[in-house]
């Protein structure tokens, strides 16, 4: 018989809401012909914008996914349901930056409500722990068994299910269902509540490090709450600026790289991380790893400055982009919003047509030369990557690997080393629901090819963490980064 201690456990202060708290939501409901007309703008939005459609996905798949949602909808839906609707359909595309996001009210009542879970979830195959804690009782490595009944491995299996990815990189969906920024905290907190009801209290099935089950009940987090338990463990870097660290190790140098999110505190990249390189070289590091593994992407100035400052000779990287619609239709734009309509105003005279694609070219595009910088590091480079890379990091790491000859030891990665279908998004509106639903409208072309049809980059050495390894304190990529280096070092 399982050994439980029930109590009422306080949580931390940072946004906790008391026991009990009334955390339902009141789902607006939708007539189904405006429903249906939601499913028809869906549909015309991304088949005459997104050049990314069926890139993974035949048309006859996702025509019968379309054919679903009107079926569900077309007596009546809500705003909940709708938003899980599209969702679901928006996977069926395998692009990591098609996403659906919260109706207004939806995401204004998570916002102000006590509904996130007081810890950072890890995802291990189907096994879950907990790798932060903002709650009394509940420890960093003790593994969850279940959330209010919940089975663990069916809380990771739905959460999986609705995480978008680029191809068929499916190992990446545990990332997002972690920790997100774009989940409003992680997949897991975000998709939870729609698919088990509100709640301002969870009750934890627990399997603790030295073994044994109990049981413990704790507040629901805000918003806030739950990005100052993150913050306050230093594991979620949102800006370039606040992203660069080094740490020294005898001639090695770890230099961890977080993000290259450089518009919000926009800063000059190349001037940040000379600084970085100018210490590294009057040190005299013989080996330098690149820890990339909690980089999702951002901004290309960010990505080429690390580019430059690893490589000894100029390369080339491929430049163009592909796109869908050189005008956004009308009947999409009077429902959308971007930051930038003009770069969606195309001159028909510089594209040709793609093959049979179905989409368009630039005519100009033409490889980047990209020269090392003058302070760039002269030794032996080794990158760190894991399943959260994907988009700029991605791109990084498959061009470090293919064009400079770096290894790479980690997880696979996320994203798509042929190039994203990302670029400039626009954020469809549907009107009857609210969901919005961001469409890119640029492919890029890398150049570069996976080991494997619309895969990420494939590491040099395969390491994926263990939940002993990783509760234990110990960094078992790094570990096997640092020894493969010694076994490749020349002899002195």
């Amino acid at each position: 018989m399982l050994s439980r201690i029930i109590g009422t456990v306080a949580a931390v202060s940072i946004g906790a809401g008391a026991l009990g708290q009334d955390a339902f939501y009141d789902a607006r409901a939708i007539d189904g012909r405006d429903a249906l007309s939601d499913v028809r703008l869906l549909q015309t939005a991304l088949e005459r914008v997104h050049p990314g459609y069926t890139r993974f996905t035949a048309k006859e798949e996702l025509d019968r996914g379309l054919s679903g949602m009107r079926r569900a909808v077309r007596t009546g839906t809500t705003d909940e349901e709708m938003y899980l609707l599209v969702s679901r359909f928006l996977e069926r595309i395998r692009c990591d930056h098609t996403k659906a996001e919260y109706p207004e009210a939806l995401s204004s009542h998570r916002e102000r409500t006590p509904t996130h879970l007081p810890v950072r979830t890890r995802f291990f195959g189907d096994r879950l722990f907990v790798h932060t804690s903002g709650a009394e009782g509940i420890e960093r490595g003790d593994e969850i068994l279940s959330i209010n009944g919940v089975p663990a491995a069916q809380l990771i299996a739905e959460t999986c299910a609705l995480v978008p990815v680029d191809g068929f990189t499916d190992d990446a969906r545990a990332a997002e269902g972690e920790l997100s920024s774009e989940f409003d905290g992680s997949g897991l907190d975000h998709f939870m509540p729609l698919l088990h009801g509100w709640s301002s209290s969870f009750a934890f099935e627990l399997r603790g490090t030295e073994g044994g089950v109990r049981t413990v009940e704790s507040n629901a987090l805000t918003r806030d709450g739950f990005e100052r338990m993150v913050e306050s463990r230093g594991v979620w870097a949102t800006d370039f600026a606040d992203a660069v660290s080094t740490r020294y190790e005898g001639d090695t140098a770890i230099l961890r790289v977080d993000t290259f999110v450089n518009y919000r505190e926009p800063v000059d990249a190349m001037e940040k991380l000379g600084r970085v390189f100018g210490e590294i070289n009057e040190r005299g590091v013989a080996h330098l790893v690149v820890d990339l593994r909690r980089n999702g992407g951002g901004s290309d100035d960010a990505a080429i400055a690390l580019l430059r400052h690893l490589i000894s000779e100029p390369i080339e990287v491929a430049s163009g982009a592909a796109v869908r619609a050189l005008t956004i239709p009308k009947d999409v734009r009077e429902h959308a919003e971007t930051w930038d309509w003009g770069a969606l105003e195309r001159d028909r005279s510089d594209y040709e047509r793609w093959g049979e694609t179905g989409l368009y070219i630039e005519k100009s595009a033409a490889p980047i030369r990209v020269p090392p910088a003058d302070d760039a590091f002269g030794g032996r480079v080794t990158v760190l990557s894991s399943r959260g890379n994907a988009s700029g990091s991605t791109m990084l790491i498959a061009t470090l690997q293919q064009r400079a000859g770096v290894r790479v030891v980690g997880e696979p990665t996320g994203g798509s080393v042929e190039g994203p279908t990302a670029g400039v998004i626009i954020f469809v509106e549907l009107p009857a629901s609210g969901v919005r639903v961001r469409v890119p409208c640029l492919r890029t072309i890398t150049g570069l090819s996976p080991r494997a049809p619309g895969m990420g980059v494939t590491p040099d050495l395969i390491v994926e963490p263990t939940p002993e390894g990783e509760f234990a304190g110990r960094d078992e990529v790094l570990e096997a980064a640092l020894d493969a280096a010694l076994d490749a070092a020349p002899d002195t």
